[in-house]
């Protein structure tokens, strides 16, 4: 059964202006991604990924160029894109008030995205959300500061789903955590993606990982676009030199995607 395209980046320049300098970040980039795969986005600190997701999130205009989710602009249609769309960062605790309980949160989230809600029915999504990333409902009333890093970075996915978002931005999710800890967030972001048809943008510099999750990959070298295709393809068999090194410099921690 053939999938169904999500989103799609459409020829992306970006460029930064320090000054009376101009610094171009991003490049004609072009690739697209379909509601129940994974597109790996891998290169060097610089190389222009993130700036890539702030895009696709609409938290940054392109120079030019469009970046488009289910067919509708993301920097021109925020109100309709921000239910589709989520981010998963790599430091978790960044993104939480330590002031506040893992439930506030959910709460905050919730009653943004589904307004006039009443009380038993943010309780019981709360529950289903938690569920849902394999902690036990007691995390609702404990604090950020309370989690391990595992726990927290479970609790900001299930956050993350919580407008029940089409599209997941992955940003190194797994940078802070050790090789047991990934593997585990790795099997549950399989079984969600699953379960819910999420399409993810994985961002990472450690191809390994994408070993094991990525459907297709995009290689990014000082904000070009060098390769894109399956990741089978170009893991096993990349053309460029640049990614060749990228691959040889990677030990393989995570056993491959079967």
């Amino acid at each position: 059964m053939p999938t169904k395209q999500l989103f799609q980046f459409d020829a992306i320049c970006h460029e930064y202006k320090l000054g009376n300098v101009t610094k171009c970040v991003l490049n004609n980039i072009s690739f697209q991604g379909s509601a129940g795969k994974t597109v790996g986005v891998v290169g060097e600190s610089g190389s222009g990924k993130s700036t890539l997701a702030k895009i696709l999130v609409g938290l940054l205009k392109p120079t030019s160029g469009k970046a488009i989710i289910k067919g509708v602009d993301c920097h021109d249609n925020r109100a309709q894109t921000t239910k589709l769309v989520q981010m998963l960062f790599q430091d978790p605790e960044s993104s939480f008030n330590p002031r506040k309980t893992i439930q506030w949160h959910y709460e905050e989230a919730l009653s943004i995205h589904f307004p006039g809600k009443n009380p038993l029915w943010i309780k019981h999504k709360i529950a289903e959300l938690l569920e849902s990333v394999q902690l036990p409902l007691s995390t609702a009333n404990r604090y950020p500061y309370e989690l391990s890093g595992g726990q927290k970075q479970r609790a900001a996915l299930g956050r993350a789903l919580a407008p029940k978002p089409k599209l997941l931005i992955l940003d190194e999710p797994l940078a802070s955590l050790d090789v047991p800890l990934r593997k585990q967030i790795i099997d549950l972001l399989l079984k969600l993606q699953r379960e819910q048809n999420l399409g993810y943008l994985f961002i990472t510099h450690d191809l390994s990982t994408l070993k094991y999750i990525a459907h297709d990959v995009a290689v990014l070298c000082e904000g070009n676009l060098i390769e894109f295709g399956t990741a089978s393809d170009i893991l096993s068999n990349p053309k460029e030199g640049y990614t060749q090194r990228l691959i040889s410099a990677v030990p393989d921690l995570i056993p491959r995607r079967t």
